[in-house]
């Protein structure tokens, strides 16, 4: 049975929510997580790519994804001493490479412009540092054609060069890594998730919210409520009207 009362009542259980909790926690609040699938990190984050990149448009952006990157870079240290060290999850620096070309010129300038703003380094590459380093063909089979177009697979020139940025990696197991905060939150003694139950209802009082229901007809009371869930659309869903 879950607490009647939380600081924090956070729905969902993936890498998001997972570590909304742990940072709760170790402030000193008593959190709750409610994950409707069996283990921290099965949703959406289970089947991640796991990319960290800062590679955006927007400053803002560049600078809170290099925050994000520096806790996966040094992931031991921030989940502490729950977990053994063969169970972590792995940070993989390899680097990032975004081809130039009309296509993508507009947002790559974009992109560079923020991490001037933030400070980040990067690096210009022509066409023949791209071979030297990756090895690849340059060829460009912009724009995209469809399989029975009979342009399919002809190329169109030569792509104009890259940029390299190099703090750009992958963490190898997504769900792992929620499977550690998961550890590192509940370590506190502060924070418990429940799974297999689903919050059907974020309830009010006074025009403000006061809690979640869940789907066995229970309440948490909490004064703050964060959704973390990923959300699995009904086949009625209208998107296009929604979206």
């Amino acid at each position: 049975m879950p607490f009647r009362h939380a600081d924090a009542v956070v729905i969902g259980a993936g890498i998001i929510g997972s570590s909304i909790a742990t940072e709760l926690a170790r402030r000193g609040l008593r959190t709750i997580n409610i994950e409707r699938l069996a283990a921290a990190g099965s949703g959406s984050t289970s089947y991640s790519s796991g990319i960290c990149r800062m590679m955006y448009s927007v400053p803002d952006s560049v600078a809170f994804a290099w925050e994000g990157y520096t806790y996966y870079d040094r992931w031991a240290e921030h989940i502490g001493g729950a977990v053994r060290s063969d169970e972590l999850a792995q940070f993989r620096r390899a680097g990032g490479v975004v081809l130039r070309s009309m296509a993508s010129e507009t947002f790559l300038s974009r992109v560079m412009e923020s991490y001037d703003k933030v400070g980040l380094l990067y690096e210009e590459w022509g066409r023949a540092r791209l071979k030297e380093v990756l090895g690849c063909d340059t060829a460009s089979f912009a724009p995209p054609r469809r399989i029975d177009d009979d342009d399919f697979g002809n190329s169109s020139g030569e792509v104009s060069g890259a940029v390299f940025f190099p703090q750009c990696g992958y963490v190898s197991a997504p769900d792992v890594a929620a499977r550690n905060l998961h550890v590192a939150a509940t370590a506190t003694g502060r924070a418990e998730f429940v799974f297999n139950t689903t919050v059907v209802e974020i309830t009010r009082a006074g025009g403000v919210v006061s809690g979640v229901r869940l789907d066995d007809g229970s309440v948490v009371e909490a004064p703050v409520v964060v959704n973390a869930g990923s959300a699995v659309l009904p086949p009625t869903w209208d998107y296009e009207r929604w979206r």
